[in-house]
């Protein structure tokens, strides 16, 4: 029996001195390693369009495309949709169009890349409750495109996540 409480003593001591060291190093973190940049190139604006100390002339022509016009209509940072048995994070988002774009408008492109995704589940994308897509989406970047009968003044966007199957104790998660 003497050994198995000297283990236990020995496990203690061992479990302490992590615990130490983790809070050392919490409190002191290593030194980072110095950071030399080097200047590839180096370019000056100059004075294009100046005479003197004035402007001669300003054009402000505002977003010049070739072919079609675009607009961008919504434009999002990185989102997370997940979903358990137990709980569930979806995104809705609204996505506005100009009434007078509506008469106009011949398509609209949905574009959306999967940054990362455990797989466990279908990844489910819904314009105005219309599904888009709903399958296993692996890593890559997505288009889709919408007819102008299903595009509205006010529409929806929502992104959400399966359930994971039998991997009840996981979420099926896509980062996008």
């Amino acid at each position: 029996m003497r050994g198995v409480e000297d283990f236990i003593y020995l496990l203690a001591i061992a479990f302490i001195i992590l615990i130490c060291l983790g809070i050392y190093s919490a409190y002191y973190p290593s030194p980072q390693p110095p950071v030399n940049f080097t200047a590839v190139i180096s370019l000056s604006p100059g004075k294009i369009g100046w005479l003197e100390e004035i402007p001669a002339k300003t054009w402000e022509i505002g977003e010049v495309v070739p072919g079609e016009q675009t607009q961008t209509l919504l434009q999002v940072g990185q989102v997370e949709v997940k979903r358990s048995y137990w709980a569930e994070r979806k995104e809705s988002f609204q996505v506005e169009v100009p009434d007078w774009g509506l008469e106009w408008i011949r398509k609209v492109r949905i574009s959306f890349q999967v940054w990362d995704a455990n797989l466990y589940g279908n990844l489910r994308v819904l314009w105005n409750g219309k599904e888009l897509l709903n399958q296993p989406s692996p890593i890559r970047s997505y288009t889709f495109e919408i007819d102008p009968e299903d595009v509205f003044s006010k529409n929806v966007l929502d992104f959400e996540a399966d359930l994971p199957g039998l991997r009840f104790w996981a979420y099926n998660v896509y980062i996008i």
